[in-house]
């Protein structure tokens, strides 16, 4: 296969850049929504603990109601002392635990192994109207100790106030321990979904290598069932000269006396042939001269001061005019070449008097030079619009159909692009589009 009809597949603009993209965006959605996820879960979980420790202190308290606290506290074998101790039992991260009441206050803690009683200041004299339980978030508070609070009442219907302070961060590892499966779960999807990209990205790029390849062996095969066509075409328009030429080698024999004649018209039949045979190469060879970066201005003036003259015989003028003067990358001798077909013919157009017009300009939001050559000529029907670039194509008495052809091809070989605007009778443009050089 040739190297020629491969294209160079633009990997980084494809795939890259779009999975990419996509990877940034699973990661930014899948980061939040999991923060999100855990956050709520981690809240949720510190209530439940929240709760549940609400729940099992309630009933100790409960026992409270309607007792009389003084006697509980002054006997070391009442229930209260012995739930108390329990308490602490049960809950190694409870720092202490404070009941008051108005007549008395105290508070028990435990410190190395050992409960420590001690006496706090009472409550207050104002009236306490309702009994409530005060809970406090496990997460939002910056204090160390997360407190637990409930009010109730004696059998005096006088306000106590039970206060049970635990250690914040004991109960968050709890919490962080309760949650260790969900950050698991949250961890392996993360995983699951990188394998799934990278899996699509190695999917994504074994499609369009074959496809790469597939579309390079297509081109192949049109490119040579295109020379195949060509071929068939090219020997049919060499039968003419070849028949004319056979004609002129018999009336030699016929008629020696007229020999110079008949020289000069096989002269012309050779020089036909030779032309045909140049052109044909013209078309089927790809360009080997390198490419060079050049200002657009500069090289349309090389093509107008090489047919200044030939303009002038034919009583035209060519006119250049520049509104933006692009750099662009060209097989210079070639391109020259397109653009001097092109001009040579809307010189061959009909026109009589005036000018044939050159502008040059630049498409900046496509990266695009454009190159017009605009004449007043006869102007080409619409019905051999759509034929002039194919090759054998011509409505003239000489040509060999292989010029618009040619310059078609080396257009596209520059990866630009060539299109006609005509009207019967009032001319026709050429519109060139060669991309800019990157500087």
């Amino acid at each position: 296969m040739s190297k020629n009809t491969r294209a160079h597949l633009p990997f980084f603009k494809i795939i890259f850049l779009p999975y990419l993209s996509l990877f940034l965006l699973y990661f930014l959605i899948a980061a939040a929504g999991s923060f999100y996820l855990y956050y709520r879960a981690r809240e949720a979980q510190g209530q439940l603990i929240i709760n549940n420790l609400t729940e099992n202190l309630s009933i100790i308290v409960e026992k409270l109601k309607n007792n009389d606290l003084l006697f509980l506290l002054k006997d070391q074998n009442s229930w209260l002392n012995k739930e108390l101790k329990s308490v602490f039992t049960h809950y190694p991260e409870l720092r202490s635990i404070s009941i008051k009441s108005r007549q008395i206050g105290f508070s028990q803690s435990l410190k190395k192994g050992k409960i420590i009683t001690r006496t706090v200041t009472p409550l207050p004299p104002k009236h306490i109207e309702k009994t409530f339980s005060e809970k406090n978030s496990l997460f939002q508070k910056k204090s160390p100790h997360l407190k637990i609070s409930f009010i109730l009442t004696d059998q005096n219907n006088k306000p106590i106030e039970v206060e049970f302070v635990f250690h914040r961060s004991s109960r968050q590892h709890l919490v962080s321990k309760s949650l260790n499966n969900l950050i698991k779960t949250i961890f392996y999807f993360l995983i699951l979904g990188v394998i799934g990209l990278i899996s699509a990205v190695f999917l994504t790029i074994w499609a369009a290598r074959s496809i790469h390849k597939l579309e390079a062996k297509m081109q192949e095969l049109y490119r040579q069932a295109s020379l195949a066509e060509l071929s068939a075409e090219f020997v049919h328009n060499l039968r003419n000269p070849l028949a004319s030429f056979r004609a002129n080698l018999q009336n030699l024999i016929i008629t020696p006396e007229e020999i110079e004649t008949i020289i000069q018209e096989m002269d012309e039949d050779l020089k036909r042939i030779e032309e045909k045979l140049s052109s044909f190469l013209k078309l089927t060879r790809m360009e080997q001269e390198p490419m060079t970066i050049v200002r657009a201005a500069t090289l349309l003036k090389e093509c107008v001061n090489k047919l200044q003259p030939l303009a002038q015989n034919k009583g035209l003028e060519l006119t250049l005019k520049v509104d933006d003067d692009p750099k662009i990358k060209v097989h210079h001798q070639s391109f020259m070449d397109a653009i001097i077909n092109v001009i040579v013919n809307a010189l061959e157009s009909g026109q009589r008097t005036g000018s044939i017009e050159i502008s040059l300009s630049s498409l900046s939001e496509k990266k695009m030079a454009q190159i017009q050559i605009s004449d007043k000529g006869k102007g080409i029907p619409d019905e051999y619009k759509d034929k002039i670039f194919q090759p054998f194509f011509t409505t003239k008495s000489k040509g060999h159909g292989l010029g618009l052809a040619i310059v078609k091809k080396i257009i596209t070989q520059h990866n630009g692009t060539i299109t006609i605007r005509s009207h019967k009778k009032e001319g026709s443009t050429f519109t060139i589009y060669i991309p800019i050089a990157a500087d």
